[in-house]
């Protein structure tokens, strides 16, 4: 099966945002743009139905949208459900190479806002490729249920030996293939059980058998 959507992560801080509409949508991905450290501009009709808090954050620019809102514009996301305005904020997004998302018009996005789950330092992103975003919000709503909670603790413990096992393991290939091995063989469900002891017991035997290999 083909996958039409490529899953990526995007650096945002200082950079130019825009978003259209004043629901719930607008404002909590809105607010999500702002904590990510986006320079965020809004066009709404209603600005007194977006929080102080947020409200105030942003740069706001007096509607309708006209295209050359779009200058120096990285990302935009519609949040209006009108199609005839959205298409639109979608041939002038297209005619300037800037990626869009309307929210439940998937005809007219250039990329899919996936549903999230947070589990710090873990930032997990589901999609169904603007199939179904109510399914990606139920295994979003399911996965921050079965994750464990100390994944923080397990990350920082990992980059400890991850470390390590760099001045012992010369390559990337080497070393992707000993990680693999390990967590094959229950290393993070022994962590995660609580014997960090013996888990270190189990990192430290595996580079004392691959330096003598």
């Amino acid at each position: 099966m083909n996958i039409s959507v490529i899953p990526q992560f995007l650096q945002l801080t200082k950079r130019p945002c825009l978003m259209l509409g004043e629901n719930h949508e607008a404002i909590t991905k809105g607010e999500i743009l702002l904590d990510a450290g986006a320079e965020l501009y809004v066009i709404s009709e209603k600005k007194d139905l977006w929080p102080k808090q947020i409200a105030d954050r942003c740069n706001w620019l007096p509607a309708p949208f006209k295209p050359e809102y779009l200058e120096n514009i990285w990302l935009v996301i519609s949040a209006l459900e009108d199609r005839s305005i959205n298409s639109g904020i979608y041939a002038a997004c297209e005619k300037r190479k800037i990626f869009l998302n309307v929210v439940d018009q998937p005809e007219f996005c250039s990329f899919i806002w996936p549903a999230v789950v947070k589990k710090p330092p873990f930032t997990i992103a589901i999609s169904t490729g603007g199939q179904g975003p109510a399914l990606a919000g139920w295994l979003r709503r399911k996965l921050e249920k079965e994750l464990p909670e100390n994944l923080y603790e397990l990350t920082n413990w990992f980059a400890k030996w991850r470390k390590l096992s760099c001045s012992h393991i010369p390559t990337l290939q080497e070393r992707g293939k000993f990680w693999r091995n390990l967590f094959d063989g229950g290393l993070l469900e022994i962590y995660l059980s609580g014997n960090i002891k013996k888990a270190d017991d189990i990192i430290k035997g595996a580079l004392e058998t691959d330096k003598k290999n």
